[in-house]
């Protein structure tokens, strides 16, 4: 939202109303963005931000739908994932700040489809949640004479809300009826195998730039990811993945263009696995750890630590997933 002004009138010292301002707009700040700037890349998976961010060439669980939805067709059992991210854990507003999401897919024999549920909230006072409605298939999987490349969209519903105090409401009562807004959005992304060890990856996020703005017009740039990824053929490290990826979203503020490194190891059968990445703003490490809860059930919980170079004096962003597969 480009432009609004809260009014606050203080004597002495901030009222609690107005404590709870400077809170939303810090953490807005920290979170690399300002209030014009809604729906931006939150950092949402466990195994991809681990990676630093970069997913896009492989997206293949049920939290890669915010990624790339073409990465549908490399999920291959039936999942369901529950993600619970803490941002800035010792800042004096962590315990109001959050994200998390619930997400599935069911692969089919041609075409898999996907949902995702998903909250950003901070202090209770501002909230970016989104449903997400996923399909993907694969070429050749429809006709044999076509090439094995895997095609995905999104459809989105993107829904920002604010809740203004009554002291708030009372220096700026134009807010009272525009505290929410709600758009349609979309995705399209597209990952090609040339060799069976590398993975290119491109996806198109908000295609058609939907206008969030509560007040004045905020349409939310487009942002464009190109990535790729090599499984390494030295095995004595595990079966590892390495991963570059380059960002760019299209609006004329802010930093435009972002860039990640990562890697992926698997030991044991894929029952353990270790992840580490940077990007522009962070460096970050996590684990994974697989196991059978029936013949048919199995469980994956990641576990990923994020240090921000930008945002200071704190025990990092934690995220931690439980991701069922059958």
């Amino acid at each position: 939202m480009k432009h609004i002004y809260f009014k606050v009138v203080t004597s002495g010292l901030f009222t609690f109303y107005a404590s709870r301002l400077v809170i939303i707009l810090f953490t807005l700040y920290a979170s690399r963005q300002v209030l014009y700037s809604a729906f931006e890349d939150r950092g949402w998976s466990v195994r991809a931000e681990s990676m630093g961010g970069t997913f896009v060439s492989l997206s293949d669980d049920a939290g890669g739908i915010l990624y790339n939805p073409a990465g549908l067709n490399n999920v291959f059992k039936k999942s369901v994932e529950l993600l619970y991210t803490k941002p800035y854990l010792g800042l004096p507003m962590d315990e109001s700040l959050y994200l998390t999401y619930l997400s599935a897919v069911i692969p089919f024999e041609k075409f898999s489809i996907g949902m995702n549920y998903n909250i950003f909230d901070v202090v209770g006072l501002y909230r970016e949640s989104g449903i997400i409605l996923s399909a993907g298939t694969m070429l050749s999987k429809i006709d044999d004479r076509l090439p094995d490349v895997c095609l995905g969209v999104n459809i989105k519903m993107l829904m920002l809300q604010y809740s203004f105090d009554e002291e708030i409401l009372s220096h700026q009562p134009d807010l009272k009826d525009k505290n929410s807004k709600s758009a349609l959005s979309a995705d399209f992304g597209v990952i090609y195998r040339p060799l069976p060890e590398l993975s290119l990856g491109l996806v198109v996020k908000d295609i058609n730039s939907p206008d969030i703005g509560v007040i004045e017009k905020n349409p939310v740039p487009q942002t464009v990811k190109f990535a790729a990824g090599y499984n390494l053929p030295y095995k004595k490290l595990g079966d590892m993945s390495v991963y570059v990826e380059g960002r760019y979203r299209l609006q004329d503020w802010g930093e435009q263009i972002d860039f990640g490194l990562g890697a992926e190891t698997f030991f044991s059968f894929y029952k353990y696995a270790i992840r580490f990445g940077l990007n522009r703003t962070s460096i970050n490490l996590g684990f994974g750890y697989y196991l059978s809860l029936t013949d048919i059930v199995g469980l994956q919980i990641n576990y990923g630590i994020s240090f921000s170079t930008v945002v200071l004096d704190n025990f990092g962003t934690h995220r931690i997933s439980l991701e069922f597969k059958w």
